[in-house]
This record gives structure tokens, C-alpha cells and sequence, in this order.
């Protein structure tokens, strides 16, 4: 299964006692742990670490005193630093710095925070720069947490910090720590919560920055032309072929940018879709801190969907119900006919002008057109035809619901056994009209 959905599983076991439609905000103050003052820290090892605070670190850092770490035997081994009563990190507050002194290149530094007492309110970043041999300033940013790890809760009380540095590894090398700097924004002048801004992703240009495009499960996701119909020439394709029924795309993370997807006034997330499925497909959305989702049908063709997240939701596995404004939204996937696995060479799906925080999906096309009249009867074995374009002129594509009554190759309908015959036309769109469906019952006599 896909890593995101394992992680969205993990967010709900670990959050099983958060409760629901939680409303408080918790805001950190700013502090930097030097390690001249003994009164700031306080520290617990853990998986055989073993730390001090010494006065001979190698040269580089600032004041007399840092903190050594001896990593143990364990993959996971470190130090609990802090122990505070008020919040390190908060909305908009949500980065730490630390000096950090590595032995070897590119060993990574994985920082936790949690809440004191309390093991299942807790968010693990790791550094987003890789080491070098000697001291490093670095920043672990806790709305980028780590895979398969609970994403950051604007209504926690983040107030013990622990440091892992050498994750992953088992070598006992030794790390000197110093100036971990909790809520830079707030000491800064800068902060508060992550603003909800409007905004509409077109994929004409530059603009996919900062969002993501990668498909999971047999699904792919690339920026491409757009078929007839649509809003511009560009769209986002998502090519499902076989893998799982949930297969399709991340699209969106905000996280780094200080800005949030939903807030408490803006809960409806709209864009054009296109399906190539001749009849009606479920379409989920899951937006995945704190996740929660929504699904929506769509037909064949360009359409405007609308997932309001102020309804009722879906109630998956994983899911943490209901929506809440107190959460930071951030990230969202998209699922295009769920629960159905469309099997190799697969089928193309598109998305384009997704617009949240009071964006506005600019409109399809408005302009209506017909499918002419069709003949009401055909006896057994012989044919008719169905029209083959709309009184615009744009490709009809036939079907049946009752292949053992008839059979329809093309335009063309065979009776098979007497009956009604039930067929379905839809005549393809364009940047003036809009798709159009026909269903009619022919008797075969």
C-alpha cells in the first residue's frame, strides 16, 4: 500500500485519543537552549546514548559550554533535552534550529517533539540539510514530519524535545549539540498562524511550485496537454494503470510555504476534472493532517467538481472526523475513480484550476448541444445505426447496459434476443459546448 495512506493509518492510531473537533491553539515562546545554564535542560538518554554537557566541543561553537552525544547501540538512540511548560513550536511557529557538530558526512539528524507525559502527541522532523565533518546549523521544520510519522496538531502542547542524531545508524560516533532555538518566527518579530490564501493552480506556467505531482500505486502524474474541452492548454494527467483501486496522485503540500489549503471560513476545494469513463466514477479527495476526506461522483468528460469539507465526509480508515479549522491542512491527494482498478494500458484522468482558500474555478464551457432522434426498434439479428456526431458535429461514443439483448459495435446495434435494449450516447465537448448524454431503450423484437 501506498506510504501515504500507511502514514494516514498511522496518524489515526496515534491520534485515537485526540478526541474530536478540537478548537484550541496553542502558541510557543521563543527560547534558545545555549547549555550555560543548567536550569534550561535536563537530559534522559535512551537506547544506550550517553550524553554530557562539556567545555572542550571542537572550536566553532558559541559560549563555554555544549552538549555531547555518544550514540549507542541502538538505530533510534538519543537524548530528551527539554522538558518545558509552555510550548516549543505552534502554528506558524513551527521550525527549530540547532547547532549541530557531525563526525561524518551526510548523517542524518532526526529531532522529535512531544507532548510531555503523553507519547501519542508527538512530531519527528529531520534536519533539511544534509551533514558535513564539523558544525552545521540546522533547521527541522515539523510540518514536513517524517514519513509514516503523526503530522504536526496546531492544538498540542509541544514541550519536550529529544535529539537523534546518526539515525538509522548503529555506529557509536560522537555529535556535540548547541543553540537549539525554538519558534525562530516568534523571536523574530514574524509568526502567527498560516495564512489561507487564495489561490488557483492552472499548470499553464511555473505555478506547479511548491505542489506535488507524483502518483502512487500504478498511477503516474505529469503535466500535459489537456484534452478539448478544458480551461487553457495545460493539465495535470494522471494515468491509472492497474496497481491498486486507491491508486492516483499527491498534489498539493503548502507546508513549507506558511500557508494552509482550508481555514474556518473556506472549507470547499473546486476544480475542472476530466474522465474518460463512459458512466459514473467515484472521485476521493483526502486532505492528509489531521485526514479527512471527501468523494464525489463524476461522468464522462470535462466537469467543475466541489469537495466541501463542511458536509458530511467520508469515514475511511484513518480518517479523523470531522473537519476542523483548528487543524493546519496542508497537503492533499487525489483519487480519480476509487475503488476500481483500471486495468494496463490504463485510462488518463485530468485535473486543472484546483482553487481553495476562496480561489475561484473559472467555468466550462455553457453552450448546450443535441443528440438527434434514434430509431425505437431492430429485430432479432438484424441492425441499426446511431448517430455518429452531435448537431455540432462532435464524435458520439455508444454503449450498452444490456449486452445480452444487444450488442453495440461502433454505432452500430445488433439485436441479440428479444427485449429492451438500453443504450447510452455521449457526445464529446469542446472549449463551446458542453459534453452531452443520451440513454434510450430500443425494442428488439
Amino acid at each position: 500500500m501506498h506510504n501515504a495512506i500507511i502514514r494516514r493509518i498511522s496518524i489515526a492510531v496515534a491520534t485515537c485519543l485526540w478526541g474530536f473537533g478540537l478548537t484550541s491553539t496553542v502558541h510557543a515562546t521563543g527560547t534558545v537552549i545555549t547549555f550555560e545554564d543548567p536550569s534550561a535542560f535536563s537530559l534522559t538518554d535512551f537506547e544506550s546514548s550517553s550524553s554530557s554537557v562539556v567545555t572542550d566541543a571542537p572550536n566553532g561553537f558559541n559560549g563555554t559550554h555544549a552538549l555531547k552525544i555518544t550514540h549507542g547501540d541502538g538505530t533510534s538512540s538519543g537524548v530528551t533535552i527539554v522538558k518545558a511548560n509552555s510550548a516549543l513550536i505552534s502554528a506558524g511557529n513551527t521550525t527549530i534550529t540547532a547547532m549541530v557538530y557531525s563526525p561524518t558526512v551526510g548523517r542524518p539528524v532526526l529531532m522529535k517533539v512531544e507532548t510531555k507525559n503523553d507519547p501519542t502527541r508527538s512530531v519527528e522532523a529531520f534536519s533539511t540539510t544534509s551533514t558535513v565533518v564539523g558544525w552545521n546549523n540546522l533547521t527541522f521544520n515539523f510540518l514536513n514530519e517524517r514519513n509514516m510519522t503523526a503530522a504536526f496538531n496546531a492544538s498540542y502542547t509541544y514541550n519536550m524535545l529529544s535529539m537523534l542524531p546518526g539515525y538509522g545508524t548503529t555506529a557509536h560516533d560522537v555529535y556535540f549539540v548547541d543553540d537549539i532555538t525554538t519558534s525562530l518566527e516568534a523571536i523574530s518579530g514574524g509568526g502567527g498562524d498560516p495564512t489561507a490564501t487564495p489561490t488557483v493552480i492552472t499548470y499553464e506556467s511555473s505555478d506547479i511550485t511548491g505542489y506535488l505531482t507524483a502518483g502512487f500505486d500504478g498511477a503516474s502524474a505529469t503535466v500535459t496537454n489537456a484534452p478539448t474541452g478544458g480551461i487553457g492548454g495545460k493539465a495535470l494527467q494522471i494515468l491509472r494503470s492497474g496497481g491498486q483501486n486507491w491508486a492516483g496522485a499527491d498534489i498539493i503540500n503548502v507546508s513549507t510555504t506558511n500557508t494552509r489549503i482550508t481555514d474556518g471560513t473556506h472549507k470547499v476545494i473546486t476544480m475542472n476534472f476530466y474522465s474518460p469513463v463512459h458512466g459514473t466514477i467515484k472521485v476521493k479527495l483526502k486532505m492528509l493532517d489531521a485526514q479527512v476526506s471527501k468523494s464525489v461522483l463524476a461522468q464522462y468528460g470535462w466537469q467543475q467538481l466541489s469537495f466541501d469539507f463542511g458536509t458530511s465526509l467520508d469515514s475511511d480508515y484513518g480518517d479523523v472526523n470531522p473537519y476542523s479549522s483548528s487543524f493546519i491542512y496542508t497537503k492533499f491527494s487525489l483519487f480519480p475513480n476509487f475503488g476500481v482498478v483500471d486495468s494496463a494500458p490504463g485510462r488518463a484522468y485530468y485535473v486543472d484550476d484546483i482553487a481553495f482558500n476562496g480561489g475561484l474555478t473559472p467555468s466550462l464551457a455553457t453552450k448546450t448541444q443535441k443528440i438527434g432522434a434514434l430509431k425505437t426498434s431492430v429485430k432479432r439479428y438484424r441492425v441499426i445505426t446511431l448517430p455518429a456526431s452531435t448537431n455540432h458535429h462532435l464524435a458520439i461514443t455508444w454503449t450498452t447496459s444490456t449486452p445480452l439483448v444487444c450488442a453495440v459495435n461502433g454505432r452500430v446495434v445488433t439485436g441479440l434476443a428479444k427485449g429492451s435494449c438500453r443504450v447510452t450516447g455521449v457526445g464529446a465537448g469542446n472549449s463551446t459546448y458542453k459534453t452531452v448524454t443520451k440513454s434510450a431503450t430500443i425494442k428488439v423484437k
